[in-house]
């Protein structure tokens, strides 16, 4: 998949979820855990390991958690 639309798609993702303040990187994780294909979830953290560059800071912190509950 493109890397501007997974990124998109995660920013998107991220706004959604940024009312619930210090909570929404958690839920970010959980609906990317959720919904989106392996291949796609193995994409965003190569692009945050890569820099991240284009996601939002809750996107960000969504991504890592994610990346931080499959490496557990």
């Amino acid at each position: 998949m493109k890397r501007e639309y997974l990124v998109s798609m995660c920013n998107d993702i991220a706004a959604f979820f940024a009312i619930e303040g210090e909570a929404a990187a958690a839920s970010v994780a959980a609906h990317l855990e959720r919904f989106w294909a392996p291949s796609m979830r193995e994409q965003i953290i190569g692009i945050l390991k890569a820099g991240g560059e284009g996601l939002s800071e809750t996107a960000r912190a969504g991504v890592a958690a994610l990346a931080a509950r499959r490496a557990a």
